[in-house]
C-alpha cells in the first residue's frame, strides 16, 4: 500500500525550507550490495507515473505495492512486475546542487 506525502525539504543544517508540495511516495530501497546489520533507507519516488515522454530514464523498479524499489542501472528496465518510477531528488524544483 502506498502512502503518499507531500515534499518538504530538510536542509543538511537542520534548516527546514519549503519544499515543491509535489506528491511524493516514501519507498524502502534494497540496495544493489547487502551488508547485514545495515538499516535499509527509504527514498523519496514521485508519486505521479513514470512518462516515458518525460526525456529521463527511470531511476528505480518498484515492487508492485509499492512497499519495496531498487535502482536501475542506465539502459536496464524493470521486470515485468515492477513499475517504473523516478527518484524525487531528480525532478523536485526546489532542490538545490551541493555546494
Amino acid at each position: 500500500m502506498k502512502t503518499i506525502i507531500l515534499c518538504e525539504h530538510q536542509e543538511r543544517n537542520g534548516v527546514q525550507y519549503p519544499g515543491c508540495g509535489a506528491k511524493i511516495v516514501m519507498v524502502t530501497l534494497i540496495p544493489e550490495n547487502l551488508v547485514r546489520g545495515t538499516q535499509r533507507k527509504k527514498i523519496p519516488l514521485d508519486a505521479r507515473p513514470y512518462d516515458p515522454a518525460c526525456g529521463v530514464s527511470p531511476s528505480h523498479a518498484v515492487a508492485l505495492g509499492w512497499g519495496t524499489c531498487r535502482p536501475l542501472r542506465p539502459g536496464e528496465t524493470p521486470a515485468p512486475d515492477e513499475i517504473p518510477a523516478l527518484t524525487h531528488f531528480a525532478t523536485c524544483p526546489h532542490r538545490r546542487p551541493l555546494a
